[in-house]
């Protein structure tokens, strides 16, 4: 599955340029909001997984939320913190959700809001992406699984992950 996750995230999407063009781009997924703080996790079932695994830095925290309440049929959802504010949505939707749902279909929604994507070409997934300046919203699709990805993320937060030394360890 496509995950754009962890450091090869940063590398392959922190270096594109933000744009401020078009609509804004809705920060929320569900009942989570980019912004948000990790106390705001209290009561839901979620599962921190080891920053070390996904390449994260130890002031980043990813918590993977628990079914039920996941919109339209996730099989994971990956909720990435930086020094406590949510910067990170990234839902992963698996092969049968893919089998139902046409690429197009999964991208019209954010095509007719948002307009045109700008396409990235990465070997082996196609990319759609949309930025506000403030806001990226990516959809992905795996071509060897074709699995989709929907990630939301906070453009001066990841600005930050990527530039800001890493408070616990100093690198």
């Amino acid at each position: 599955m496509i995950s754009l996750c962890g450091g090869l995230f940063i590398v392959l999407f922190g270096a594109f340029p933000t744009f401020s063009e078009g609509p804004v781009i809705d920060r929320s997924f569900g009942e989570f909001r980019l912004g948000s703080d990790v106390s705001g996790l209290k009561g839901q079932r979620v599962i921190e997984r080891p920053n070390t695994f996904y390449g994260q830095r130890a002031d980043e925290q990813r918590f993977e939320v628990l079914p039920p309440g996941r919109p339209g049929e996730i099989g994971t959802l990956n909720l990435d913190f930086f020094r406590g504010v949510l910067y990170r949505i990234d839902a992963l939707y698996p092969r049968d959700y893919a089998e139902k749902i046409s690429w197009d279909q999964f991208t019209e929604e954010a095509r007719t809001r948002y307009g045109t994507p700008k396409d990235v070409v990465l070997p082996g997934s196609e990319v759609f992406f949309w930025d506000d300046g403030i806001t990226r919203l990516l959809l992905a699709r795996d071509n060897a699984s074709g699995e989709y990805s929907r990630t939301l993320i906070d453009d001066e937060m990841l600005f930050r992950v990527g530039r800001e030394p890493d408070s616990i360890s100093g690198r």
